[in-house]
C-alpha cells in the first residue's frame, strides 16, 4: 500500500507543479524524467487529489479492527476512488506515454461526457470488488 501511495504522488508531480505554474521542465531531476504539461488544473491532478487521501485511509484500516466498518467505508468510496484514479491514470497515461510516442493507444477521456458513464461504471464495479478482497484479505491477516 506504501508503494502505491508513492507510485500515485510521484506520477503527479508534473500536475502538482502545473497547479503552482512551475513547469517541470525546470525542475532539476524531474527534468528528465517527465515530459512538459500545460500549466494549471488536470484532470489527473484532480484524481490524485481524491486518490491519496483514500489510499491513506485504506492503509490506516490495520488499527481498524471492524471488519463492518472497513466494508462500509470501502463500499461507500470504491466507485469515488476508481473513477478518480481512472482520471490520473488516463491522464498520466495520454501526457507522458502517448505524448513520447511509446504506445499510440489512447484512454478515453473521462471527461467527455458521452465517455464518462461506461468508464464510471466499470471503474466502479472494478473498484468495489478489487477493494472488497484487498479488505477480506487484510482482515483475514489482521
Amino acid at each position: 500500500m506504501i508503494l502505491l501511495i508513492l507510485l500515485t504522488t510521484f506520477i503527479s508531480l508534473p500536475w502538482i507543479f502545473a497547479y503552482f505554474n512551475i513547469p517541470i521542465i525546470d525542475v532539476p531531476i524531474l527534468n528528465h524524467i517527465f515530459l512538459a504539461v500545460h500549466l494549471g488544473e488536470h484532470h489527473g491532478l484532480s484524481g490524485f487529489r481524491y486518490v491519496l487521501p483514500l489510499l491513506l485511509l485504506y492503509f490506516s484500516f490495520r488499527w481498524f479492527k471492524d471488519l463492518g466498518f472497513r466494508s462500509a467505508v470501502v463500499l461507500s468510496t470504491s466507485p469515488f476512488f476508481a473513477y478518480r484514479l481512472y482520471l490520473l491514470v488516463q491522464d498520466f497515461w495520454f501526457e507522458q506515454i502517448v505524448k513520447r510516442g511509446w504506445i499510440n493507444l489512447k484512454l478515453p477521456d473521462p471527461t467527455q461526457v458521452n465517455v464518462m458513464p461506461a468508464t464510471y461504471s466499470i471503474g466502479a464495479v472494478i473498484g468495489v470488488l478489487a477493494f472488497i478482497y484487498l479488505l477480506r484479505m487484510r482482515g483475514k491477516n489482521g
